[in-house]
């Protein structure tokens, strides 16, 4: 069984556990309360008892994010306790170094200033990845733009997944454009850039402007399907949980990708804007509902081929045996046992 816990970020362990369960695979998700389907939610008290009896069964346990199920004392005991093999996956703002980010982005450096939300710390980001280093669990990096705050040489590399099959293409809806906007965090998705980019296009263009905060993660997906353009960061300039999830309803995305990152996005059909070009490339959505309609088409095609985790099984399982190949064959040394590569296969149900 692989062990999911213990926070489910932006519903990634819950595409997760899901792929891997509909590929045939034993995968089991523990979460604290707000999570969504596909993973099994519990109280912190909960998760006392639940984890160690999990832990216990598991064949390996996929970490997300630099949290714990009930302390990160007890949780160490009990991964130490059991030498369970495991894979850290770090989400962003659990080990990004500020100052390297700012190096590369003055629109982050300036949100800094101006009061970003998240509290990002270089020696938290450090503490957090010696933490795991010491457990013995293997890095698993699901974005570009974290490969640079990563203090290991060696690592995976997964992008962010989504269980295709959850989303239906609705395209292009309304007769008058919809825009929308769920700014989670004002300051970090750029709030300040989308309403004056949305203030000068009202005086050319007649659309609707949605801005949804303080809702459920289901209640944004519902009234995604119903806009026509979807605006997702202007900072820290990558791809947001926000422009895969669109793409994949067939919505054209308007994001800022920061230079150092154009390279790895260049086949993207998302509209690649600067904070201050931003009402020019909603501009040209607004323009023309066919690009808004091929844009659309193009996004779930590239959310299907590039973070599907129907598409991506494979190579995580393939993460997952090399993880616990190499456990099992540390331990062998460890018992002076002869040595040799152990070849792991994990097994599917019947």
């Amino acid at each position: 069984m692989i062990l999911h816990a213990p926070l489910n970020v932006a519903s990634i362990m819950s595409a997760t556990v899901k792929g891997l369960n509909w590929a045939g695979y034993n995968a089991f998700g523990l979460s604290y309360p707000g999570a969504d389907n596909h993973v099994h939610t519990a109280s912190r008290w909960e998760m006392f008892y639940k984890f160690p009896s999990l832990l216990a069964r598991a064949d390996l346990v996929h970490w997300h994010y630099d949290s714990s199920c009930f302390s990160r004392f007890t949780d160490d005991k009990w991964l130490k306790f059991f030498d369970t093999p495991g894979i850290v996956e770090w989400h962003g703002s659990d080990i990004r170094d500020p100052e390297l980010e700012a190096d590369t982005n003055r629109y982050y450096r300036k949100a800094l200033d101006e009061g970003y939300e998240y509290k990002e710390d270089a020696q938290k980001a450090w503490k957090a990845q010696k933490r795991f280093e010491r457990l013995g669990f293997y890095t698993l990096v699901n974005t570009p733009a974290l490969r640079r705050h990563i203090h290991t040489d060696v690592f995976f590399y997964l992008n962010r997944r989504i269980f295709l099959r959850d989303f239906n293409m609705s395209g292009q809806v309304n007769e008058v454009p919809s825009i929308l906007f769920a700014p989670s965090k004002p300051i970090v998705k750029g709030a300040k850039w989308v309403y004056k980019a949305v203030d000068l296009l009202r005086r050319s263009y007649k659309f609707h402007f949605e801005v949804l905060t303080n809702l459920s993660r289901h209640e944004v997906l519902r009234a995604m399907q119903k806009a026509d353009i979807v605006l997702d960061q202007f900072v820290l300039g990558d791809i947001g949980m926000v422009s895969i999830e669109a793409m994949a309803m067939g919505k054209p995305v308007v994001c800022f990708i920061k230079d150092d990152l154009k390279e790895t996005y260049k086949d993207s059909p998302i509209v690649q804007v600067h904070p201050e070009t931003l009402a020019g490339g909603i501009e040209k959505l607004l323009r023309s509902r066919e690009m808004r309609e091929a844009r659309g088409i193009a996004g779930r095609i590239y959310a299907g081929r590039y973070y599907s985790i129907e598409n991506q099984i494979n190579e995580l399982v393939r993460i997952y045996e090399i993880t616990i190949g190499n456990k099992l064959n540390s331990r062998r040394n460890n018992y002076g046992m002869e040595t040799g590569a152990i070849g792991y296969k994990l097994g599917r149900r019947p």
